[in-house]
């Protein structure tokens, strides 16, 4: 490992994870959950380079665009993305050239089925955002199909949303069993080591403000008062619900409306089509304020060692006689 990394600058505790997380020993493989901002990417890019050899094939799974290009520049454009537009002839060339290989979990779960991509030549599956497999997911059914014909390759999984296994029924568990996984490895931002590492250069952080104009605090306004009513109509028509934590504040935020429809979800037979319609509105109002807040950041500044800080969303004054109602 020490020199397929070579140049590469790491933490001591991002060291630590590669190594745990590049195991090769018999079940050795397992589920990374890590805090957001502790280096995932680099973590990540230092498993992929241990394999960017022609002899071996790994699959990435569920990597984004953005993820895409920011590993190709780590890999040295050791990575090779397979997209809808490429036929299967030139795919299965791919997949018999092996390397680093960026594939969907659509076109990889076609590719299996067809033969184009054959199983028992995988090296290993690495997939990315694994707090989104769900027993019905294409994920969950790639890593079936892979694990039929192939006992031997390795399966890495990783995610920085750990505010995502909070909630629902048993989601770890569901997580676990569909990635067919029995380590997890959890790195919070307490963790002992990240605070050692991290507490000998503290970032100066800057927190910029902006103030709204007279327009945008008309629009958030309104997108507040939709969030009041909407959520005064799914109190009214869950007598039974647990309201404690459904305030405007905690609407602002995804985590909220996920955590009602995991609830929903439970009790799907107890809850009607008109609460289901009224927590996507909760979601589409909590979307449409973050993006009203986002377009009012102030531009960066050049400074090696500045960030900032977002800010939650604030709750504007209506303006007398100006009203607003929920379309």
């Amino acid at each position: 490992m020490a020199a397929a990394n070579k140049g590469v600058r790491l933490l001591p505790y991002q060291r630590t994870i590669l190594e745990t997380m590049s195991a090769t020993t018999p079940g050795s493989d397992g589920l990374l959950i890590i805090a957001r901002g502790l280096g995932l990417r680099a973590i990540l890019a230092g498993l992929l380079r241990l394999y960017a050899r022609p002899e071996n094939m790994v699959l990435l799974i569920n990597a984004t665009e953005e993820e895409e290009r920011g590993l190709s520049e780590e890999l040295h454009q050791n990575l090779k993305v397979l997209g809808f537009e490429m036929p299967a002839k030139e795919r299965r060339a791919v997949y018999r050239n092996g390397g680093i290989i960026s594939v969907t979990t659509r076109i990889i779960v076609v590719d299996m089925l067809d033969g184009t991509c054959p199983r028992s030549a995988i090296t290993g599956l690495v997939v990315l955002h694994a707090d989104r497999v769900t027993p019905e997911s294409n994920e969950a059914f790639a890593i079936r199909l892979y694990r039929e014909e192939n006992k031997t390759g390795f399966l890495k999984a990783f995610t920085d949303q750990p505010e995502q296994f909070t909630y629902g029924l048993a989601p770890l568990q569901t997580v676990m069993t569909q990635l067919r996984l029995r380590n997890v490895y959890v790195w919070p931002r307490f963790h002992a080591d990240v605070q050692s590492n991290l507490a000998k250069r503290k970032a100066d952080v800057v927190e910029l403000h902006q103030d709204l104009t007279e327009s945008m605090d008309d629009i958030q306004t309104s997108i507040l008062q939709c969030l009041e009513l909407t959520i005064a109509e799914v109190k009214r028509s869950n007598t039974g619900m647990d309201a404690d934590d459904i305030t405007v504040d905690n609407a602002l935020f995804r985590t909220l409306s996920d955590r009602l429809e995991a609830s929903l979800a439970v009790n799907y037979s107890k809850s009607g089509p008109r609460t289901r319609s009224l927590v996507a509105e909760l979601r589409r109002c909590a979307s449409c304020s973050a993006t009203s807040s986002r377009s009012t950041a102030s531009p960066s500044t050049s400074s090696s060692r500045r960030s900032s800080r977002p800010t939650r969303p604030t709750r504007p004054r209506a303006r007398r006689g100006s009203t607003s109602r929920p379309g």
